[in-house]
């Protein structure tokens, strides 16, 4: 990624793509405009809300046999923490990658 500092906006649109799921970041790759900064924060935000809903998802039909229930608080916790500390990073002007979902953006995105 660049070094350079990032114009208002950029920040702002970064920021938007972690806050808006999926759609968010999804209409920011199409008709984005080409900052790195913001394609990468895109990226990184769109593989993780994906990954996010997959595992609630699966947690909502464990929790048929009742661990589905703690599952469901434990992705709800990482999902809104993780997203909390990547809008704050995104508005710094600073890049954020996903624990788990880094590897995922790099092989889809490459």
């Amino acid at each position: 990624m660049e070094s350079r500092p990032y114009a208002t906006w950029e920040k702002l649109l970064a920021a938007l793509c972690h806050l808006v799921p999926i759609v968010g970041p999804l209409l920011t790759l199409l008709f984005g405009r080409k900052s790195a900064f913001v394609r990468r924060h895109a990226q990184e935000a769109v593989v993780f809300q994906i990954s996010c809903l997959i595992a609630l998802t699966i947690s909502a039909f464990l929790a048929i046999i009742l661990v589905g229930y703690l599952l469901i608080v434990f992705f709800s916790l990482v999902y809104c923490v993780s997203t909390i500390y990547a809008i704050v990073l995104s508005l710094k002007g600073k890049p954020y990658t996903y624990p788990v979902a880094t590897y995922v953006t790099d092989q889809l995105f490459a």
